[in-house]
């Protein structure tokens, strides 16, 4: 049931706003010290070759996949794209990170306002301060992997499912395409 909660009372905005500066913070805190091992490497390795590749103005293929998971699958090669726009701006494998933990803390606001939808304000807050500052969550939205865009593919997922609630069925399926690309780099 969509509540259709537009404005959280003043405390709730402030602990959500508390909540969301906490979890940047606790992302780009230190962004230099995140390990950088041979997943992180092949990850930025298969973005650089994309753009020395530069298939959108030669004859080289786009990528068909992207990083080889531990049982040798195959995933989607969306996490090349992102690491090439993202080495593209930066040349650096710190702020490629930063990027990654950016993106990562940008979607909290989204989120808890999805979640004053569809729950009253303690459980949306409970929500987001466990996406915001969990360890796990926290982590590993700041790493160069596909999982890493856990978040943002959630919320494409959880927009879908309200689209598809509300009759407006091709904003759903775009979505889930999306939420599909992005999650199924897991």
């Amino acid at each position: 049931m969509t509540r259709g909660l537009l404005r959280p009372n003043r405390r709730a905005a402030l602990s959500a706003g508390a909540l969301i500066a906490v979890g940047a913070f606790l992302r780009l805190r230190h962004i230099s010290a995140i390990e950088f091992k041979g997943d992180e490497q092949e990850a930025l390795n298969l973005g650089i070759r994309l753009l020395a590749d530069h298939p959108w103005s030669s004859a080289a293929p786009w990528p068909a996949h992207g990083m080889l998971s531990s049982n040798n699958v195959a995933n989607a090669p969306l996490l090349n794209w992102l690491m090439a726009g993202s080495w593209a701006m930066t040349h650096d494998p710190m702020w490629a990170t930063a990027l990654v933990a950016v993106v990562n803390s940008v979607s909290l606001y989204p989120l808890w306002r999805w979640a004053l939808r569809h729950m009253d304000e303690g459980r949306a807050l409970l929500l987001l301060a466990v996406a915001a500052v969990s360890p796990f969550c926290v982590l590993l939205s700041r790493k160069l992997w596909g999982q890493d865009l856990l978040l943002p593919g959630v919320l494409a997922a959880l927009w879908a499912i309200d689209e598809y609630r509300n009759g407006r069925y091709w904003r759903a399926l775009a979505l889930w395409g999306v939420a599909t690309l992005v999650m199924g780099q897991l």
